[in-house]
Parts: structure tokens; sequence; C-alpha cells
């Protein structure tokens, strides 16, 4: 069955089961699409080989002849990882593609990375591109890293939270319902009216984020501070993973842009303004923002604009230093795409952790093989009750900005 979208409203009509459910289900959707375009782009780039198959024999010219018209191809599909990746697979199995293309064979090659155990021989640690050996003069190996960078996380920073020991494995909240009756004038020796107040239990259950890697005691004996190093990357990926997956559940219940008393009315809105229209939808529901997050990009196409003479505007509803906007603290994050923005009162929420947890110890025959192994998780349950869900708002900035434009006359 075909998995189909729900626009915002819809989300935050559903269950907290639900919406977990749907969460589920978009990913495999769009892990499924991922995939299918990768398969797509391997079959093109597998072409060259197959227009080949009739030559009598191939040497190692022909061999890097098919490989880099497969990269080629792949340029426009794929990263350069992956590139680097399919090039290696496909010349290491070229001989057995060939011969299977030839027989007219149906024999399927699957493709894949595959995350593997550290060790000194399986291309954990390998050389760049033109670094065949190293030099036979005197060199001198630099200990530090270069790693990957990542966005830094932030979300904690801006709603409410709490570290224990053990995490419940469910937290229910008590929600406000529209109720019975109401407070009224009474007249001297009239009956007072009865007034109900009605509640409902919403239920949020509790997430572990967790991962593990392997090496050998060669690596460790050989790498020690590489290995000191991949562990305290795996720390960070996983409370990485962890925070990502708050602002992930945020987003999905973030209700959309609506309007407010300024849209048609501006002749050049900028993201800035677009945030302050946004922040007076929020307000006008009873909340009150405390916290804007944007791209770093967004936030300097809303500081740094220029008037018809081309001198830089000032701007009051926007910090000098783009701290603030409209009074509200500004958060820059990587984490959040160009053109779209969190804007409201993140208070609503709350959640609880465990520390990062990293266990080391061994399974299977790993202790006669000389190898360990390390998990490493988090526990979370983050909980705000469904009313409240509006008061956080994701906004695509473009399509607030054309609210916002006053009609051409």
């Amino acid at each position: 069955m075909d998995f189909k979208y729900k626009t915002v409203a819809e989300i935050n009509a559903m269950s907290p089961d639900e919406q977990e459910k749907y969460l589920a289900d978009k990913k495999t959707h769009e892990d499924k699409v991922a995939k299918d375009q990768l398969d797509a782009s391997i079959a093109e780039a597998l072409k060259p080989i197959v227009s080949n198959q009739d030559k009598a024999g191939q040497d190692m010219a022909t061999v890097m002849e098919d490989v880099n018209a497969i990269k080629e191809a792949m340029k426009s599909k794929v990263g350069p990882e992956l590139k680097n990746f399919l090039h290696t697979v496909i010349k290491e199995n070229h001989e057995e593609i060939v011969k299977n293309f030839k027989e007219k064979g149906s024999k399927k090659f699957i493709i894949e990375k595959v995350a593997a155990m550290h060790m000194t021989n399986n291309g954990t640690v390998t050389n760049v591109a033109g670094l065949e050996n190293f030099p036979t003069g005197t060199f001198e190996m630099d200990n530090d890293i270069a790693m990957i960078r990542v966005p830094e996380n932030f979300i904690l920073s801006i709603i409410r939270n709490n570290q224990r020991s053990k995490v419940p494995e469910m937290v229910v909240k008590k929600q406000q319902v529209p109720g019975e009756g109401a407070v009224a004038v009474v007249a001297e020796g009239g009956i007072k009216p009865l007034v109900q107040y009605k509640f409902q239990n919403t239920a949020t259950k509790r997430k572990k984020y967790a991962g593990r890697i392997e090496w050998t005691e060669e690596f460790e004996m050989d790498f020690e501070a590489l290995l000191d190093a991949i562990i305290e990357m795996f720390e960070r990926d996983v409370l990485t993973a962890w925070q990502d997956g708050i602002i992930e559940t945020i987003e999905a219940n973030a209700t959309a842009y609506v309007s407010s008393s300024l849209d048609d009315t501006l002749i050049n809105p900028d993201n800035g303004l677009a945030i302050i229209a946004t922040m007076q939808q929020i307000k006008a529901l009873g909340f009150i923002p405390d916290a804007v997050v944007m791209n770093p990009v967004d936030i300097d196409a809303a500081i740094y604009t220029q008037d018809a003479n081309g001198n830089l505007q000032l701007k009051p509803y926007i910090d000098a230093n783009g701290n603030r906007i409209g009074g509200v603290r500004l958060v820059p994050s990587l984490k959040m795409d160009a053109g779209t923005a969190l804007v409201g009162e993140f208070g609503i929420y709350k959640e609880i952790h465990t520390g990062f947890i990293f266990r080391r110890g061994q399974y299977d025959d790993q202790f006669i093989k000389n190898e360990y192994t390390a998990i490493g998780e988090v526990f979370s349950v983050l909980n705000a009750a469904p009313a409240h869900y509006p008061g956080i708002v994701k906004v695509n900035l473009a399509t607030v900005k054309a609210a916002l434009q006053k009609p051409a006359a």
C-alpha cells in the first residue's frame, strides 16, 4: 500500500502511538524511495559493462575504462563516498559481472555498505589518494584527528529537561478539554450554575537511542589514540542521534503558519518579518514564544539587507549581533534546513533522560578471537500535551513572506 503524507493538522489529531507509527512508516517509505533511486542509479552505471559483454577479453585498461564510465554516470546521482565505494566493488567483481552478462545469467550483485569491526587490515585506516606508502625519510605523525564536522546540539538549552538514573517507560500527562457549565452573574437568592472541568490523559513512551562498535586487540594496540577518538566520536553520535530525535518529534508536532495581521501589508517582507508574523499567531493563541531556531544563512539574509541605494538597513526587530529577534532568543543551527524555522514556546516540552551509558564486553566467540564490543545508549522520554502543540510553529519562510507581501495596486 502506498504511503500517504499527512498534513500538520492530521498529525496533530493523532494519538501519541499513532504519531509514532506514522513517523516510523514515513521513514520506511523514504528509505525505500532512496533505495529505489540508488538501484536505478546502479543499473544506469552498469550499462557500460553490459555493452562490453561480447568482448573476447578485457585487459585492465578496458576494466578501468568501464569503471571510469560508471563514475561519470554516477556523478549526479550519488555522493562522492558512495561513488568511490561503487568503483571499488565493481572493479573487484568485474570478471564475475562480465561472465554473468555473457552467459545471460540472472545473478544479483548486492552492493551495500555495511559497518564492520575496527581492524588493522579491513580498511578502517587507509591512505588518501596519491599516498601509497609512508615517506622513507624523516616524517612526523600528527596525532590530531580531523573529524567530520557535525552541527552542535542545542535543543536541551531551550526545552525543560532533567537527567535521572532511570527513565520511566511512559509519562502520562493530563490536558484540559472543554467542560460543562460556566460561571455567570447570579441574582440574590439565585442558584449558582454548576461548573464541571474535564481532562484527558495523554501518554508518551520512552525511546532508546543506541549503537555499538567493535574492534580487535591488534587494532587497540596499534591505534590506541585512534580507538580513544573513535569512542569519543561514538559517544558524540549517540548523543546527537538522541537530540536529533527530540528535534524531529518537535517538528512533527509543530503546527503551520496560518495568518497574522501583517498579511498582505508589507512591501518588502524579509525573514525577520516572517518570524515576527509567526510569533503574532502564536501569541494570539495564548502562548509566549521563547525561542526561534533558524539556519545561519537565513539569519544572515534577515540581518544584512540594503536599501535601493545600497545602504545597510537598520532593523529594530533584530538584535545587531543576531542574538534576538522580536525580543526572543535566536538560536542559529545547521540542524534546521535553510528556508525553514521553528518558532514558539519551547517550554511546553519536558524531557527526561539518562546519562550516556557505555558498556564494554564480549559476546559469542569474541573471547577466543581477541575481539571486543562496546555499546552506547541513552534513554529518553519527551512529553508535551497535544493541546499545547500549536505553541510551536514550523514555518517555510518563503511561504510566510508571500503571505505578508502587499498585493500590487
